[in-house]
């Protein structure tokens, strides 16, 4: 339950009755002349755009005392679980800021394991809420290189003599399992279907393996290193778009620097090609649907955003500009307990979570505005706790807390996404408590649907009428 502050004298904003019309103007020029909360201008949030008209004006500075007064959710505009000065300073200090407006917000049921028989389906009925999602996951296609892009030249004696038949004999029977995978899904004819590509082993990002996946470096750098021993495989290198200095003649006769890039290049090279090719054949089966690749652009763990981290975005910039789809996964967002710090980490405050929020979606704007701007911008979100703790121990039985439930519907919509997708499993194989059961996902479906149903409308939150906000 939101702790609601008693409104200030008027020197802090106690004008909450009083505005209407041209006086609401009048009062608003006072309060950013003459209160401190006005000082605190820097506190700009996206949470503050309540008509969702791209930018933040007296209309939503009106709407935010309706919410003030009523002691609405809504008006706790920095997630701490109060309504108090703090929230009146945002409200203040974010006039004349300017937000992306979406096209549309939608969120997007993409939860596994409904079909299973000893599962009882979550009712969606009176909920905004699209049953619109395919996921095709790493283990319906076996023939991914999950465990590294050496088992695409490797031949079946475990040879690298001739890589160039193994990789086509590779790509053919990898295709071939893609495809039928695709065709074993009616749904996927259905146009504007949204269909996600789940492959978190192998990146075809150099950069981002070599830091992650170090089994998975070890493995390419002996296969590179067998297929150039005794000299250069011209259809190696002309394929990995390397060139050797003129000195070199092997693996071997390369310093590391040079191995490094070679094995940059190579890789990526080979991921280029798997990925491209996935998504071209995809598409020839399932031409109407909305294609993109799970956790891309990649959502960063620290914030704010460095260069380097960007740059992982940035490589795969050929990769981001084909998708229909740009799907981050914002499962690592810092748990917030309401109206306070996390019990298991108490440098997760709802400051660290809103800045995480806010930071991750600029960067996905940044990339759509780069490399796709056609593309819907989707955040994956997930009714369970992520790997988020201090202690790095993933506690998928508890929800998500009421306090990051609500920056995770709202930022991403405030700040311009096309919705999100929720993701979450269920295993009835797995004994309890791995996993929350579907009556503990049904609470929290019927807990937040005046607040989906809110977002999925075409203007802002509505704050009275049939929807009442909390």
């Amino acid at each position: 339950m939101l702790k609601h502050a008693s409104a200030p004298r008027l020197g802090r904003l106690a004008i909450w009755n009083t505005l209407t019309g041209t006086a609401a103007a009048l009062a608003l020029s006072l309060v950013l002349t003459h209160t401190a909360a006005a000082q605190q201008s820097s506190l700009i949030y996206p949470t503050m755009d309540l008509d969702n008209d791209g930018r933040v004006g007296v209309d939503d500075f009106i709407e935010y005392t309706t919410l003030r007064q009523s002691g609405s959710q809504l008006a706790d505009l920095n997630f701490d679980g109060s309504i108090n000065i703090d929230d009146d300073a945002i409200a203040v200090g974010s006039i004349g800021s300017v937000w992306p407006v979406p096209r549309s917000f939608t969120l997007h049921w993409s939860v596994t394991g409904e079909n299973d028989p000893r599962v009882t389906p979550v009712s969606l009925g009176g909920v905004e809420i699209v049953r619109d999602v395919e996921v095709i996951y790493q283990p319906n296609v076996p023939l991914y290189p999950v465990s590294g892009y050496h088992e695409m030249i490797r031949s079946a004696s475990g040879s690298y003599d001739d890589w160039v038949s193994s990789y086509n004999i590779y790509m053919s029977n990898y295709l071939a399992q893609v495809r039928s995978e695709v065709r074993r899904r009616p749904r996927l004819l259905r146009p504007g279907i949204i269909a996600i590509i789940d492959y978190e082993s192998a990146s075809p990002d150099w950069q981002f393996v070599s830091v992650n996946q170090p089994l998975l470096v070890t493995r390419w750098r002996s296969a590179v290193a067998q297929v150039n021993a005794t000299a250069f495989s011209h259809s190696f290198i002309a394929f990995a778009g390397y060139s050797p200095p003129v000195s070199a003649v092997n693996w071997s006769s390369l310093n590391a620097d040079q191995q490094e890039e070679f094995l940059r290049r190579s890789w990526n090279a080979f991921g280029q090609d798997l990925y491209t090719r996935t998504l071209v054949l995809a598409r020839e089966d399932a031409p109407t649907a909305l294609w993109g690749y799970w956790g891309l652009p990649r959502a960063m763990v620290n914030v704010p955003i460095s260069t380097r981290d960007r740059e992982l975005n940035d490589n795969l910039a050929w990769l981001l500009e084909q998708v229909d789809v740009l799907c981050p996964n914002f499962y690592d967002a810092p748990r917030v307990e309401e109206g306070g710090a996390s019990s298991d980490c108490p440098t997760y405050t709802a400051s660290r979570l809103v800045g995480w929020l806010t930071g991750n979606m600029a960067e996905a704007i940044r990339v759509r505005h780069l490399y796709n701007q056609d593309a819907r911008l989707l955040p994956y979100i997930w009714y369970h706790n992520g790997p988020n703790t201090c202690i790095g121990v993933e506690q998928p039985a508890r929800l998500i807390s009421d306090t990051n439930a609500r920056a995770l519907l709202t930022i991403p919509k405030f700040m311009g996404a096309d919705g999100v997708l929720l993701w979450g499993h269920f295993f009835p194989n797995e004994p309890a408590p791995e996993h929350a059961s579907p009556d503990d996902v049904q609470g929290f479906i019927d807990q937040w649907a005046w607040l989906i149903n809110s977002l999925h409308r075409s203007r802002g939150l509505p704050t009275r009428g049939l929807n009442p906000v909390p």
